[in-house]
C-alpha cells in the first residue's frame, strides 16, 4: 500500500487489478479529525489508474488530488467537503479528471500548490505542468520535453524553480 497522511486525514492507496486485467487503486480515507477515537475507514474512492507513491496523492482545503497511471498519467480531483467535512449530504464527488502523456509511462510527480508537474516517458521524456487552481477543471499550462527520464522531482524558490533529476544516456542528469 502507499499511504501519504495530513493532520486531518490518513489516505491509503491499494492497487488491485479488475476482471478485466485492468491496474487500479481505492483510495480509503481514514479521518484522524477526532483524538481518541478508534480508527476506520470514512469513505473510498475508486481511482482510474494504480498509485505507486505518495508523491501522487495530495490533499488541500478539502480536495483530494491524485495522479495514477493507465494508459498515461490520470489526474483526478475529488471533493471531500460534502460527506467528510459536513458542509452537505451525500459521498465524496469526483471533480474532474485529465489525461495527459497518453500511452506513456508516469515516471515523477510534484504537487505545488495550484500546480502540479508531472513527468511521463515513451520515447522521449515530457514534462507537463497543470493548473489545479480549479479542481473542478484541471488545465494543462504547459509541456516540455526533458531528454532521458526524470525520476524526482522538486520545487523551490518558492515555486519559481523546478529540479528534475533523471537518466540521459545511463548518466544521472539535472
Amino acid at each position: 500500500p502507499v499511504v501519504q497522511a495530513t493532520s486531518e486525514f490518513l489516505f491509503i492507496a491499494t492497487n488491485a487489478w479488475s476482471d478485466e486485467g485492468k491496474a487500479q487503486t481505492r483510495l480509503h480515507v481514514i479521518d484522524l479529525r477526532t483524538p481518541g477515537q478508534p480508527l476506520t475507514v470514512a469513505t473510498q474512492l475508486p481511482l482510474a489508474g494504480q498509485v505507486r507513491n505518495r508523491f501522487q496523492i495530495s490533499y488541500a482545503n478539502g480536495i483530494v488530488t491524485t495522479v495514477s497511471e493507465s494508459g498515461g498519467a490520470i489526474i483526478e480531483t475529488w471533493d471531500l467537503n460534502h460527506a467528510l467535512l459536513g458542509t452537505g449530504p451525500g459521498p465524496p464527488r469526483p471533480l474532474d479528471a485529465l489525461l495527459v502523456g497518453a500511452n506513456e509511462s508516469l515516471f515523477a510527480t510534484r504537487f505545488d500548490g495550484t500546480r502540479v508537474y508531472v513527468v511521463t516517458f515513451r520515447r522521449i521524456d515530457p514534462l507537463f505542468c497543470v493548473d489545479l487552481a480549479n479542481p473542478a477543471d484541471l488545465r494543462l499550462l504547459g509541456e516540455l520535453e526533458v531528454p532521458g527520464f526524470s525520476t524526482y522531482l522538486d520545487v523551490f524558490a518558492d515555486g519559481e524553480r523546478l529540479l528534475s533529476l533523471g537518466v540521459e544516456d545511463s548518466r544521472v542528469a539535472v
